[in-house]
C-alpha cells in the first residue's frame, strides 16, 4: 500500500524535534498530548506500518500516543463487508426488521423484488418512515458508543486505541481527543441525517451500481462509514464548549 503523504508530512513535522522547533499550532497540539513536556524533550514520531486506526505514533519520553489523521471533506472512517456489519448490528441487538431495512437501503432493490436499483436520494423518500425507525435504534447511546469504538477509536482486532483524531495538514489542522469524540457523538443532532447513521457517522454502500454494470462489484457489498464536514464540526464543537 502506498504511504499516505499527509501522514508522512505529519511524522516529518514532529520527529526528532523539541517543542521550541514547532510552529504555534503544532506546539499547542503537542502540549495537549503531553502536558509535562519541556524544551529539552525530543519528540519521536513514526508511521504505523499496520492498517489500523492509528495512522502515526508520537512519543515523548515513555509516553506514546496513537493518532488518526484525516484530510478532506467527506472523510471515510471505515469500510467493511456488509456481512461483518450485519454481525455488528446483531451484537447490538438490532432487530431483524431493522436489519432488513438497512439491507434494503444498502442495495436499493428491496431484496431483488424491484426491477431497478434506487439511488440514495430516492430511497430516502421511499423509505422515509422506515429509516426514521432504523435511526432511532441505531442512535441509542449504547449503540453510538460501540460504533465510535469500532469505527474511530479502537477498530477491529487491534491493541492500539487512538488518543486523538486530526483533520487537516501539518500547516493547518484541528484535532479532537478520544473522550471528546464520545461526547460529540452522543450530543449530535439526532435528526440531522435521513440516511442510516450512528450520531455523526453516516452509513452507505461503498458503491451503488445503479446501472448493473458489474464493475467494482465487491464495493457494492461493503458498508462505508463517513464523517462529513469533519474539520468544520470539530471547530464548531470546541467553539460551542
Amino acid at each position: 500500500m502506498k504511504p499516505n503523504k499527509t501522514e508522512i508530512d505529519f511524522v516529518n513535522s514532529f520527529n526528532q524535534k523539541n517543542i521550541n522547533e514547532l510552529n504555534l499550532l503544532q506546539k499547542s497540539f503537542i502540549k495537549e498530548l503531553f502536558p509535562s513536556i519541556n524544551y529539552k524533550d525530543i519528540i519521536i514520531a513514526w508511521k504505523n506500518k499496520d492498517t489500523k486506526k492509528a495512522d502515526i505514533f508520537i512519543k515523548v519520553n515513555n509516553l506514546t500516543r496513537g493518532i488518526s489523521i484525516k484530510s478532506g471533506n467527506e472523510n471515510s472512517m471505515h469500510s467493511e463487508p456488509i456481512q461483518e456489519f450485519i454481525k455488528f448490528l446483531k451484537q447490538l441487538n438490532v432487530s431483524e426488521e431493522k436489519i432488513r431495512i438497512y439491507k434494503n437501503y444498502h442495495y436499493g432493490d428491496f431484496g431483488g423484488k424491484s426491477e431497478k436499483k434506487y439511488s440514495a436520494k430516492e430511497l430516502k423518500e421511499i423509505m422515509k418512515e422506515e429509516l426514521i425507525e432504523l435511526n432511532k435504534e441505531l442512535n441509542k447511546p449504547k449503540n453510538i458508543i460501540k460504533a465510535i469504538d469500532r469505527y474511530i477509536i479502537h477498530g477491529i482486532d487491534t491493541k492500539y486505541d487512538i488518543s486523538t483524531l486530526i483533520s487537516g495538514t501539518p500547516e493547518n489542522f484541528t484535532w479532537i481527543k478520544s473522550d471528546n469524540i464520545y461526547d460529540f457523538a452522543l450530543n449530535y443532532e439526532k435528526n440531522k441525517y435521513e440516511a442510516p447513521h450512528f450520531g455523526m457517522l453516516i452509513l452507505q454502500p461503498k458503491k451503488r451500481d445503479l446501472e448493473n454494470t458489474g464493475k467494482n462489484n465487491l464495493d457494492c457489498h461493503k458498508v462505508q462509514v463517513k464523517w462529513h464536514n469533519l474539520y468544520e464540526e470539530i471547530i464548531e464543537y470546541y467553539h460551542n464548549k
